[in-house]
């Protein structure tokens, strides 16, 4: 039936938005193949794992029309104002210490220190970063549009479950990938590369949250 293909191709759409969220580019994606060519496939994955469920939460989020600190813009501003700090001092850490250094800081090597970073880490990108909540945002809005109008919860929850499962696989895919590159290029170089992509990403949320300090006052 026209409805039973419209689910699919609405599902497969969901599949893609997984992959397209999923993209080992800025902030998110240099943090997470720093990760595994330091620590090995799953050492990135499990960031992987964990960002995969906030955008899990963010699509859900959006369809059922959670959102969340939209009515205090002073007060979220100011949070991801120290969150950008808590970033900036992880990817100091990452991306530009030395192992020797790194060991003495905070977060040891330990690896349940490893996992509360990591963790803290995600947590706080997802809160910091201000692209997300309006990508989700217009996402939902073209959905609600086109195909959720009459729709209930459990649709928006398959949907988003599919998010969730083609960020997860694209994941995979892209952190395999990062492996053999590590065959072609030293380590130290691509860390540095990494490193810059992070700042950067970094010096546009600044931005980014600047102009909307200003916009306040």
């Amino acid at each position: 039936s026209f409805k039973g293909k419209s689910e699919k191709m609405v599902f497969l759409f969901a599949l893609f938005l997984g992959i397209i969220t999923s993209l080992p580019m800025g902030i998110l994606g240099s943090y997470i193949v720093n990760q595994v060519l330091a620590r090995g496939f799953w050492a990135g994955f499990s960031i992987a794992l964990l960002a995969a469920f906030f955008d899990f939460f963010y699509c859900f989020g959006t369809l059922v029309g959670i959102h969340f600190l939209a009515s205090l813009p002073l007060l979220r501003i100011f949070l991801q104002f120290i969150g950008l700090f808590f970033l900036i001092y992880l990817g100091w850490h990452n991306f530009f210490l030395r192992e020797s250094s790194w060991q003495k800081g905070y977060f040891s090597r330990n690896k349940i220190n490893i996992h509360l970073q990591n963790g803290l880490f995600v947590l706080t990108y997802y809160f910091v970063n201000p692209t997300i909540f309006v990508f989700w945002f217009n996402v939902s809005s073209i959905l609600h549009s086109y195909f959720f109008q009459e729709k209930g919860i459990f649709l928006r929850l398959i949907f988003s479950f599919f998010v969730f499962l083609g960020d997860l696989l694209a994941n995979a895919f892209f952190l395999s990938l990062s492996l053999r590159i590590k065959k072609v290029f030293s380590f130290q170089k691509i860390k540095k590369i990494n490193g810059l992509i992070y700042f950067i990403g970094l010096f546009i949320f600044f931005l980014y949250l600047a102009n909307e300090v200003i916009k306040l006052f």
